[in-house]
């Protein structure tokens, strides 16, 4: 078997209240270009690398901080939103590429509104080579575009949006709890 060393994870499932959106990344993933290429293909577009993801990061910083703290930053840095770490409700951890990676990744969500915007905020961190594209979903799309094949997306992302559908029209039936 093949393994490959990695890190834990955190991802959030964002919810914009004022765009009744959920709130995606979107940015270039070098392997998932490199296993589209075949032996032909020499000038294949970059667009081929790019996949859409909930806002996630690795669990690779200051051990004292916990999972909730590490999510809140990684808002901050690719989302462009300041939230409280206490607002985070975790969703689930599952495993992770449990085929050659193993890690745990945990899924949390949270709700922001454009209050919550920070100047400067969002996209990545430039120095550590993320160019990262902030997108809002319309609530009203999530299904559609969670289970389309044809749009890159990452486990965490289908996990995630099916998540906030499910618990989404709970919610408009008015059976889910405040807080989700």
């Amino acid at each position: 078997w093949d393994m490959i060393g990695g890190h834990d994870s955190v991802s959030v499932v964002i919810y914009h209240k004022d765009r009744d959106a959920a709130v995606l990344v979107r940015q270039f993933r070098p392997p998932v270009w490199a296993n589209a290429k075949t032996d032909g293909d020499r000038d294949l577009d970059l667009d081929v690398g790019l996949t859409y993801e909930l806002c996630a990061g690795l669990v690779d910083k200051d051990p004292s901080m916990s999972l909730e703290e590490i999510a809140k930053e990684e808002i901050r840095e690719e989302c462009g939103f300041d939230v409280d770490a206490s607002s985070l409700t975790r969703v689930t951890t599952y495993i992770h590429a449990c085929g050659n990676i193993g890690t745990k990744e945990t899924i949390f969500f949270t709700q922001v509104d454009d209050s919550m915007r920070v100047v400067g905020g969002g996209g990545g961190l430039l120095d550590e080579g993320e160019a990262i594209e902030v997108l809002a979903l319309p609530m009203h799309q999530l299904e559609a575009f969670a289970t389309d094949p044809a749009l890159p997306k990452s486990p965490a992302a289908i996990i995630g949006l099916l998540w906030l559908v499910q618990h989404w029209e709970k919610r408009q039936r008015g059976r889910v709890e405040t807080n989700a």
